[in-house]
C-alpha cells in the first residue's frame, strides 16, 4: 500500500474513532462504573456455550439497556451498540471469548 493512501486510511480510522469516543461521553456512556459492567456482562454471555453471538448480544444489550435505565440515563442505542462492540473486542483480546 502506498504512504499516501495508508496515512489517508490512518486518518479516516482515527476520525471514525474520535467520533466514537465523542459519542460516549455525550452519552456519559464512558463512565467507569458502566464500563466495568458491560465488560462483566460481555464475559458472562461469552461463558454461555448454548447461546450463538446474536443471543450473547441480545442478553448483554437488555441487561445494559436495564443498567443505564436503572442509573436515570438515556443512551442512545448507537452509543449502546459501540459500548458492547468495544467491550466484545476488549475481552477478545483478553482471551476470554
Amino acid at each position: 500500500m502506498s504512504e499516501w493512501l495508508w496515512r489517508l486510511v490512518c486518518g479516516c480510522l482515527g476520525e471514525l474513532l474520535a467520533a466514537v469516543l465523542r459519542n460516549l461521553r455525550a452519552a456519559r456512556a464512558d463512565d467507569p462504573a458502566l464500563v466495568a459492567f458491560v465488560l462483566a456482562e460481555v464475559r458472562e454471555a461469552a461463558a454461555q456455550p448454548a447461546l450463538n453471538g446474536p443471543q450473547k448480544r441480545t442478553r448483554v444489550i437488555g441487561r445494559v439497556r436495564g443498567y443505564v435505565a436503572g442509573l436515570g440515563r438515556d443512551v442512545s442505542d448507537a452509543a449502546l451498540n459501540a459500548l458492547v462492540e468495544l467491550a466484545v473486542q476488549r475481552v477478545k483480546t483478553d482471551g476470554v471469548a
